[in-house]
């Protein structure tokens, strides 16, 4: 079985470049698709649906620090998500009463916290897939103006808005950060969280593309995983 290994070095993840929206739509069209697909089933990687109420979601994850959701079908209250362990975060000071209900929610019956995205009004085309590579299928025609990819990096990526996203390597094979989960740390710092007390996650600067094509800095909780 491949090991799994978590990055936890500013310096092995610094030069990370954030999703941006300038990704190529030949990429996009040729290889968003199947690269998840590889991503997904990969052996370090568990896919499982989950229901919340009538809807089932599918969840997506490399250990129990950090989870991608993903609504199978349009009838889900959000479209995605990434739910995080909130001890993590509590115990570097969260106050997670002070986090905004749009953006964020928190179940302290499980202590998770959710970083949640509504894209809009898209409708996922035909049944819910039966896998999740499927349903991202699907998802992708319905809201492709959030996935970018950045050729440098050679990463695909969600967006879920204000600086959110789930990035994977378009190439397992050649890339050393198959899967980072990536989180705007303002929200969070100003509702108690202590950069310097929390763990698991890195927090340091990565390079962006502003709205005019500029590179600027900006400050990320990044988790970074390598498929070995």
């Amino acid at each position: 079985m491949k090991k799994r290994v978590l990055f936890s070095s500013v310096f092995a993840i610094a030069a990370l470049l954030a999703l941006t929206g300038c990704g190529s739509t030949d990429v996009v069209a040729s290889s968003a698709v199947t690269s998840f697909e590889a991503m997904a089933n990969n052996e370090a990687v568990k896919s499982q649906t989950s229901d919340i109420g009538d809807v089932a979601y599918w969840r997506l994850q490399a250990s129990e620090a950090a989870v991608f959701v993903l609504g199978k079908s349009a009838e889900a209250d959000l479209d995605i998500a990434i739910e995080v362990d909130a001890a993590l975060f509590i115990n570097a000071g969260l106050n997670p009463s002070l986090l905004s209900e749009d953006r964020y929610s928190f179940d302290p019956a499980t202590n998770r916290l959710s970083v949640i995205s509504n894209l809009g009004d898209a409708q996922l085309e035909g049944a819910p897939g039966d896998t999740i590579e499927k349903t991202f299928e699907q998802w992708v025609k319905g809201y492709r103006k959030s996935i970018g990819y950045h050729a440098p990096m050679d990463h695909f990526g969600i967006s879920l808005g204000d600086g959110n996203m789930l990035e994977w390597a378009k190439t397992l094979e050649t890339n050393d950060k198959d899967l980072v989960f990536v989180l705007n740390p303002e929200p969070l710092i100003q509702a108690g969280v202590d950069p310097a007390k929390l763990e698991t996650w890195v927090f340091g600067e990565v390079e962006v593309m502003d709205e005019a094509g500029k590179t600027v800095m900006v400050e990320k909780f990044l988790m970074a995983y390598s498929f070995d």
